[in-house]
């Protein structure tokens, strides 16, 4: 049997099997707390908008921290993991690069309101944080991209001989959310989003051969 692969958290919420309820204030959450930020909203306006009792979220998430926490343990690694899946088939260290910068954007892009909640809070709260690392660590996410990098560092001599895994991991990340942050957060439009990318590309490629 083919396996669903997930990349959007609206897809998430249409395939996992969970009450009507529960769904329905996850998608309010998301909403509101990317609107008005997460300490800024109340449980009585994820209720009111999601059209559910606030005992219905407590029935289900206990409180507001466990909505959030729902959002980092459970939805986040079902849509991110697809992506390790696919870069092993580029012969062309340029049309990987393509990939991951394209791949990447568009994700961010298509989950910025949860991706945008994510970071802010695991920026100001440490439970949050340890919830995040707990989750990066349980899915083996850095030993993936240690992994990935020695089959690279394999396939293409010409990157830097001294690169670590924190270096490649720094390096694309950086630019990728320096791009969401100038597009989603302070919400600066970009007149050529294409050429923007390409300058992305060209960038990550310049620091990976230094």
């Amino acid at each position: 049997m083919n396996q669903t692969i997930i990349t959007t958290y609206m897809q998430w919420l249409d395939l996992h099997k969970a009450p009507k309820g529960k769904k329905k204030v996850l998608l309010a959450a998301i909403d509101l707390f990317s609107k008005k930020g997460f300490s800024a909203t109340s449980t009585a306006e994820i209720a009111e908008q999601a059209e559910v009792s606030q005992a219905t979220i407590f029935k289900y998430f206990k409180t507001k921290d466990g909505i959030l926490l729902e959002m980092i343990r459970e939805i986040f690694p079902s849509i991110f993991h697809p992506f390790f899946d696919q870069l092993s088939q580029f012969e062309k260290l340029e049309d990987l690069i393509h990939f991951i910068v394209t791949d990447r954007l568009d994700f961010l892009g298509e989950n910025h309101e949860l991706v945008q909640i994510i970071w802010q809070e695991i920026m100001v709260q440490e439970k949050m944080r340890q919830a995040f690392l707990e989750i990066l660590d349980q899915h083996d996410f850095f030993s993936q991209w240690e992994s990935f990098l020695i089959t690279l560092k394999e396939q293409f001599p010409e990157l830097a001989f001294d690169l670590t895994t924190k270096d490649f991991f720094r390096i694309i990340s950086s630019h990728l959310m320096s791009f969401f942050f100038q597009t989603y957060i302070l919400n600066l439009s970009v007149s050529d989003q294409t050429e923007q990318k390409k300058r992305i590309e060209k960038e990550i490629l310049a620091c990976l051969k230094a």
